[in-house]
């Protein structure tokens, strides 16, 4: 973990250099992602320390996700962006309820093997 932490504040001078060179020549959205999440990084070994595993792990998606939106809207346009992180948004949320329905499907199996038996 240690060594993820050097990696983060290594990025961190670029990161804001970054951010803040974006958000002059005019894409506010990428630039701003960009510092969030250089200020979050600088956050990180606190934050982790702090709350609990799968808490940090979600709210690293999540700004995951923003980043993701923020590269893709420079490289492909805003309107593109939303609609490929909308879309592994939605992706996500398929498998986390298939997650939770999974154990259901077991339960109602064995019931039913042992109903037929």
């Amino acid at each position: 973990m240690d060594g993820l932490f050097q990696l983060i504040q290594m990025l961190i001078l670029p990161g804001f250099v970054l951010g803040a060179l974006l958000l002059i020549l005019g894409s506010p959205v990428a630039g701003r992602a960009i510092i969030l999440v250089v200020v979050l990084a600088l956050l990180l070994p606190i934050i982790w320390e702090i709350l609990p595993p799968w808490v940090t792990l979600t709210f690293i998606a999540l700004i995951s996700l923003v980043f993701l939106q923020a590269i893709l809207s420079i490289i492909m346009g805003r309107k593109i962006a939303e609609n490929v992180v909308s879309g592994l948004v939605t992706d996500l949320f398929r498998v986390i309820i298939r997650v939770i329905v999974l154990p259901i499907h077991f339960i109602r199996r064995i019931i039913n093997m042992a109903i037929d038996r």
